[in-house]
């Protein structure tokens, strides 16, 4: 068995919250509403700058 390794982010009371949906269901519109709601200690991410992101980590792995 290998072992793993983690990272902590963000603080105890720290939230990962995940959209997830059909094309046109309202997901960007669900999560700006949440930014508007709640702006402070929010990140809005998209998809495409994690798949970016994702990318970019693994042309320049070994």
């Amino acid at each position: 068995m290998s072992s793993a390794s983690s990272t902590v982010v963000g603080s105890e009371g720290s939230w990962l919250v995940i959209i997830h949906g059909s094309f046109g269901s309202g997901k960007s519109s669900l999560a700006k509403a949440i930014l508007v709601a709640r702006p402070s200690g929010i990140a809005f991410v998209r998809q495409d700058a994690l798949r970016r992101v994702s990318e970019t980590a693994s042309l320049s792995s070994p």
